[in-house]
């Protein structure tokens, strides 16, 4: 592409003044660009493999201290993932009651998913049952990776380098991003396949194979979300889809969703069918349950939950992205307000209204999933943090997009005086390249040097977001690390314990035991597999009064329809077993506790590993939700291991 940069083009790039520039005719005749977003623009534009080579590794490291560092934020993910995998590939495993074929509202094709990772992680020789757990969260951080990669390449690919390097910093530095690359829920899942999905509708397609590979992989990521992940993320996909039909066309779009659902469905179906014995769609179980109002029964928030969560989860980020379509429809009247200062001539080379406001009304509908997602999920009583993993990347690209559109803002104005040197400038540099591409990678009319000003601006907000970002999750690692800490000091005693102890005819039982934190149990993969022992965890009475999940049965455990299971959060008494029945206990120790301390009976329990773990209710918020180096007024209890006194009684069976 032939680039003819003028001494007006590097006067101006360097931050002067422009000088007076003659508007020849060739500039003048310069047809009118097509700005219908077909995606008929040149190869060179497409990212550089090596970019995306780069921003892979990047965003892989970031979700490798994640997998390693991150403690389970949600006990669903614990109860309802984590331990049907445990399952298949143990034999042993917790049931919750949406796992019991009355209800059948979980997937074993999910599950299997991970299930493939952790048989991987064995075959590459992770050999204990924890080394297997973080080789399966080793196995989303790549997934999440490439599906980064892949969203950024589109956004590089429609919106130009700018927006996607503040859309990569944004990502990098989130709390929320740091979080959800390797939780191992539906709602994760979503986000992975969306980003995938969104990667592909953002990106260039040159040929016609290409354009048909681009159109097919929308349609089968969005359905692998919807069908494999959660189906409530079929909201975020409806723009692809429309815009899908549009471009195209409905027969063609028709026939990739009936080859994409005919796939999908079937293998939901057949795997779900030898698991559970029975016939059944289970998202549509799923579905059919939220329509009423089961999920209430498990807890209400108010409607500024999602507010206060997302403003901790990306800080500025997340108002900016409230604000981008402000920020949108001002940046078009200021680029109308240029247009107005440019000399009739050079009004020909310049975009009309009517082209601009393609541009900028697309920008809104190309993160407007994260709008109605937020606005619908906001207005239902039931709210948890999961839920908005779906958007997460969205919140990023808009944030990207307003920080970038406040730039170019305060360069228009800056520069408004120049308008007319600066336009000829621009279109002697990229003469070759369509307006479309100037006004999406270029700043628009000015396709040069930002300002001083905008560079103090851009760098003080992407500055105080990657600083906040980063303080939270660090403080998230820091406070809340103790649970995996604890537990993985457990597996390594109940190793050595399965090492000395000698062979008997029988397996011995040994209870482990969680009362008041049974939400923070970390899964099965913390227990060791034994020829000697049968290890489990075991439920104390505490104050919490809801249904607990109970073993699969050891006959039939995924098909046998067990007892005691209930969609009300009823409590089922047969949960719980006496304290003298455990041999070992988990327990967070804080001042204000209802339940009797184990600290307080030196005669039977010895504390063994202890680690500080946060006591939310006696810090003070700010330094709760955010770790400030050299000054911590939190207060913290003693996550603590417990192992029955010797000589006490044991169990007896």
């Amino acid at each position: 592409m032939a680039k003819n940069k003028s001494s007006t083009g590097k006067l101006q790039a360097s931050g002067s003044s422009p000088s007076p520039t003659t508007i020849t005719p060739e500039m003048i005749m310069r047809p009118t660009p097509n700005v219908s977003l077909s995606d008929s623009i040149a190869e060179e534009f497409k990212l550089p493999l090596k970019a995306a080579n780069y921003m892979f590794f990047c965003f892989l490291l970031s979700n490798l201290l994640a997998a390693f560092l991150m403690p389970i934020s949600d006990c669903d993910e614990t109860f309802n993932y984590w331990e049907p995998t445990h399952l298949i590939l143990y034999g042993k495993g917790l049931q919750t009651w949406e796992y019991s074929p009355v209800f059948a509202l979980r997937s074993y094709l999910y599950v299997w998913i991970h299930v493939l990772m952790g048989k991987i992680a064995m075959l590459l020789g992770f050999t204990s049952s924890v080394e297997v757990f973080y080789g399966i969260r080793i196995g989303l951080a790549v997934v999440c990776a490439l599906s980064q990669t892949v969203f950024t390449k589109g956004i590089y690919e429609r919106f130009g380098s700018r927006i996607t390097l503040l859309s990569i910093l944004v990502m990098m530095g989130s709390p929320g991003m740091f979080i959800s690359s390797t939780a191992y829920l539906p709602s994760a899942f979503s986000m992975y396949m969306l980003m995938f999905a969104f990667g592909n509708w953002y990106s260039v397609a040159i040929t016609e194979l290409d354009k048909k590979m681009k159109w097919f992989f929308c349609v089968f990521f969005v359905g692998s979300s919807v069908i494999i992940g959660w189906p409530f993320s079929v909201v975020c996909g409806l723009p692809i889809a429309i815009d899908t039909i549009h471009k195209c066309g409905f027969w063609r779009t028709l026939k990739y969703a009936i080859v994409v659902s005919v796939v999908i469905i079937s293998s939901t179906m057949a795997i779900d069918y030898y698991y559970y014995k029975k016939i059944f769609f289970t998202p549509l179980n799923l579905v059919m349950y939220n329509k009423g109002q089961g999920s209430e029964k498990f807890g209400v928030e108010p409607w500024h939950f999602y507010t206060k969560n997302l403003i901790l989860n990306f800080n500025l980020a997340f108002v900016l992205a409230l604000l981008t379509p402000f920020l949108v429809l001002i940046h078009y009247l200021v680029t109308n307000s240029w247009e107005h200062a440019l000399v009739d001539k050079l009004r020909g080379a310049y975009m009309n209204r009517a082209q601009r406001w393609t541009i900028h009304y697309r920008w809104i509908i190309f993160v407007s999933p994260f709008y109605v997602w937020f606005l619908f999920f906001s207005s239902l009583p039931h709210k948890e943090e999961r839920f908005m993993f779906v958007v997460y990347p969205l919140i990023c690209l808009a944030s990207a997009i307003g920080i970038e559109l406040i730039l170019r803002i305060i360069d228009m104005i800056i520069y408004k005086k120049g308008a007319n040197e600066i336009t000829i400038a621009v279109i002697r540099e990229y003469e070759e390249e369509p307006l479309q591409r100037i006004d999406d990678h270029k700043m628009g009319s000015l396709g040069v040097k930002r300002s001083t000003i905008s560079i103090i601006i851009a760098v003080i907000i992407v500055g105080i977001t990657m600083i906040l970002g980063m303080s939270r999750s660090i403080g998230n690692v820091k406070n809340f690390h103790a649970p995996l800490k604890v537990y993985s000091e457990l597996h390594s005693e109940l190793t050595t314990l399965e090492k000395n102890a000698p062979f008997t005819n029988k397996t011995i039982p040994v209870n482990v035991c969680v009362g008041k934190e049974w939400y923070r149990y970390p899964s099965s993969f913390f227990l060791p597999t034994s020829k000697k022992f049968d290890i489990r965890i075991r439920f104390l009475k505490s104050g919490f009064s809801g249904l607990l999940p109970k073993y699969f049965a050891d006959e039939n455990p995924t098909s046998s329809i067990p007892t005691g299971m209930n969609d009300e959060n009823r409590e089922e008494m047969d949960r719980y077993i006496p304290e003298n029945k455990c041999h070992y206990i988990v327990d967070f120790d804080i001042p204000d506790q209802k339940e009797e301390s184990f600290n307080s009976k030196p005669d039977k329990w010895t504390p063994i590993f202890q680690v500080p773990f946060l006591d939310a209710n006696n810090s003070p918020a700010l330094f709760r939700s955010f770790y400030i180096p050299f000054y911590n007024m939190n207060k913290y209890g003693n996550y603590t291991l417990f192992t029955r006194k010797i000589g006490q009684e044991k169990t007896k069976e």
